[in-house]
């Protein structure tokens, strides 16, 4: 799973590990962008933020810089979401397999990374509170 990593969310993926062929990570994430997301934080680096580079999906969790936190409650938020637009388990679990570890690769996509920006932005000056259960699902 390629994230790309938003410059004000950086200091919470440090140990994260990078791709070793950015050149070709960039390009089977274009091929395949379902399993590429940008990341960034919303107030304050209080919840990082998932932006899925296939379709609008966005799934929000709670901050951490523990790499297995963050996989598991990235995980466990996109299954709870599944389940509640009533897609197949199975479906999930494909995907999930298919998705492999978290891994960073730097600024694939710079329209994602200003649509994402943007959408932070108007949430942040709308000043609406932002649960970690928050998804816009436009799949």
């Amino acid at each position: 799973m390629y994230l790309d990593i938003a410059t004000k969310a950086k200091s919470l993926f440090k140990n994260f590990p990078k791709v070793f062929d950015p050149e070709t990570a960039a390009q089977t994430a274009v091929v395949n962008p379902l399993f590429s997301w940008h990341v960034s934080t919303i107030q304050k680096n209080k919840f990082i933020v998932f932006n899925n580079d296939g379709c609008s999906l966005r799934v929000v969790i709670k901050s951490s810089t523990n790499q297995a936190q963050v996989e598991a409650d990235f995980w466990a938020m996109l299954e709870q979401l599944w389940l509640q637009w009533s897609l197949d388990k199975q479906l999930f679990e494909q995907y999930r397999t298919k998705a492999k570890p978290f891994v960073v690769i730097q600024n694939m996509n710079r329209n994602v990374a200003k649509i994402l920006s943007k959408a932070i932005r108007d949430n942040e000056l709308n000043d609406q509170k932002t649960k970690p259960d928050d998804a816009i699902p436009t799949c």
